[in-house]
């Protein structure tokens, strides 16, 4: 599958569940398919970290360094991978019965990602990345659909005693060309711990001009905004007001969409993206001729305007 840069591009990642560091030097990752890939690994993956392989070489994930390299390509249609320790023993599996992928999508390059890291191998503890929580790039520098070096999009259940960053937002529900929108952008911290450096990403959609906002953003790459807030202790927040012009040739509907995401390991990432849709309606009714053009007369009219 690979990403939408190349199909050679793959990646695996591991994950340590345990409280301590674990050395992989002796342990092996293994194909099903004749064997490939054949990995053997090396080094050492901290306490609840990550561990990053990257086939051929570093650039697959391009933003974010590997762990190590190795060589042997996926099967598309389905193959088994399985993790033993130096005394050769198994210590999980992914798709062990080694039919077809249980997620994952070649067509999107979605990852597939395990659902909870608490439970063993099976289909219903696999799920495609939904595209929304994203970590990395690709080789071209485009987001992955996937979270490579952080927690799976779609984890539970919630941990305790992580942060919990929760947006939603608001703005004009109708509006038509020339139209002024303000959106309100809330950010809040509902977990147990400390969200360390948030940042707020907010897309303007096509057909809206950033005008300004407050506070000003830190970054502003045609419609994408980012703003990097300070620390939010468990129970604040933060709210952001964007003010955005509507051009004449934007398209009936506009979707404006925010993104939170914090340093800080979170409890879920469910929460962490907010839409707001916003309908034109450019055709209005533009002046009304009510009693003629003369006392009695019996010419009235309406026009109508196409803001478009």
């Amino acid at each position: 599958m690979g990403t939408a840069a190349s199909a050679a591009d793959e990646w695996i990642e591991l994950y340590n569940t345990s409280t301590y560091a674990v050395n992989l030097d002796g342990w092996t990752l293994q194909g099903g398919d004749n064997n490939t890939p054949n990995i053997a690994l090396n080094g050492s993956i901290a306490a609840s970290g990550f561990f990053l392989l990257e086939r051929t070489d570093d650039t697959t994930v391009s933003d974010i360094a590997a762990d190590q390299i190795y060589t042997g390509d996926l099967v598309n249609t389905g193959e088994s991978l399985t993790l033993r320790n130096a005394a050769n023993a198994v210590i999980d599996t992914a798709n062990a019965n080694g039919g077809a992928w249980p997620a994952g999508d070649n067509a999107t390059k979605a990852s597939m990602e395990r659902i909870s890291p608490l439970e063993p191998d099976s289909g219903a503890n696999w799920t495609t990345h939904a595209g929304i929580i994203r970590n990395g790039l690709d080789a071209n520098g485009d987001p992955l659909n996937g979270t490579p070096k952080a927690r799976n999009a779609a984890t539970f259940p919630p941990d305790p005693g992580n942060a919990d960053l929760q947006v939603s937002k608001t703005g004009l529900s109708t509006a038509s060309a020339g139209a002024t929108i303000t959106y309100t952008l809330n950010i809040s911290n509902n977990g147990q711990r400390l969200a360390v450096s948030p940042r707020v990403t907010d897309t303007l959609p096509t057909g809206i001009v950033f005008v300004n906002s407050n506070p000003a953003p830190v970054l502003t790459t045609g419609q994408i905004m980012v703003w990097n807030l300070d620390d939010l202790e468990s129970g604040a927040g933060r709210q952001i007001t964007l003010t955005g012009t509507v051009v004449p040739s934007a398209p009936t509907t506009l979707v404006n969409t925010l993104v939170a995401r914090t340093a800080t390991t979170e409890s879920t990432y469910l929460n962490n993206t907010a839409l707001w849709t916003t309908t034109l309606t450019n055709v209005l009714i533009n002046a009304v001729l009510f009693d003629g053009w003369a006392p009695l007369d019996t010419d009235e009219a309406v026009q109508i305007h196409n803001l478009s």
